[in-house]
């Protein structure tokens, strides 16, 4: 793509999905892309790294912005919905408290009303907030363009650093978190070094389903963020738990599987060895308490 320094992209804002992908499709490459709240985009603009020809800007899209629950109990998050709708959104509190919680932590309030769910998770950075809980969710994206739909897995969206699955003319229409991850215990626990709005030295999602007698794990997930070159599912650490009696040594061990399993590395928020000492204990504290009876809590 060639640059165009100093030169005003054209804007236009379609009113539908049908529109918004005509519109993307018969462009060349990426002179023309799509434009939800710009936060990403922006930057990179300024940087020279993107310099489209026409921003198809979307807050007129109102079919992305929905979030709802599906007649089958999944949960439905348009990918025009912003970080701020996600984090007060009553289904979302009810439903999957800690996608919540991980939306509060991110940025600030400017950024949180702009930024949109579809473009946070295009943007791909390793260390952003809200993509371990999805992964710990079994969340999967929808994708269109106008060839067609396409539905792809979370764990397969994150192809490398700041890369993704996404075909330049693809637009994320929205993400469903399936009702039977939405049955499990979920958190998001982050430790940011230098301001609550920073992105995290590390973010750990962890989503366990437990017996009715809370003696054994039945299913669990556990993610993280800032710990590899994407959002990533600590599956080595995974296998260690599922189907497995609730014991302290053990759940100790996945810790420390999970930051053997990891690959961090050295930079402003803190060393890879720290990381890795972090993570462990991170993964270690949330799983054991997620896997700690309380009142009023039912196992699966």
């Amino acid at each position: 793509m060639r640059c165009r320094w100093n030169v005003t992209p054209k804007f236009v804002a379609p009113d539908s999905v049908e529109h918004a992908v005509e519109l993307v499709a018969c462009s060349d490459g990426y002179e023309t892309i799509f434009w939800g709240g710009g936060m990403s985009t922006a930057i990179m603009m300024k940087q020279g790294l993107l310099s489209p020809a026409t921003l198809v800007g979307l807050r007129k899209v109102e079919e992305i912005k929905k979030i709802a629950v599906r007649h089958d109990g999944d949960l439905l998050l348009g990918g025009g919905a912003t970080i701020h709708e996600l984090s007060v959104s009553p289904l979302v509190s009810e439903l999957a408290p800690s996608l919540r919680s991980s939306a509060r932590e991110v940025g600030n309030v400017r950024v949180r009303h702009s930024a949109t769910l579809g473009g946070h998770l295009a943007h791909a950075d390793p260390s952003q907030d809200v993509p371990p809980v999805l992964l710990a969710l079994d969340a999967q994206v929808a994708l269109r363009s106008a060839a067609g739909s396409r539905t792809v897995p979370l764990h397969d969206f994150f192809v490398d650093i700041m890369q993704t699955a996404i075909r330049p003319d693809e637009l994320v229409t929205e993400v469903v978190v399936p009702a039977g991850a939405l049955s499990r215990r979920s958190a998001y626990v982050k430790f940011a070094p230098r301001s609550r709005d920073d992105y995290p030295t590390v973010g750990v999602a962890v989503s366990v389903g437990m017996s009715r007698d809370w003696r054994t794990i039945k299913a669990v997930r556990i993610a993280a963020g800032g710990v590899a070159p994407t959002a990533v599912r600590l599956t080595a650490a995974e296998d260690l738990l599922c189907k497995q009696p609730v014991e302290d040594d053990r759940i100790r061990a996945a810790g420390l599987v999970a930051s053997e399993h990891a690959s961090p590395w050295d930079d402003a928020r803190g060393s890879a060895t720290y990381k890795r000492a972090m993570l462990r204990e991170i993964v270690t504290r949330v799983v054991h308490n997620l896997t700690k009876p309380k009142e009023g809590a039912c196992g699966i």
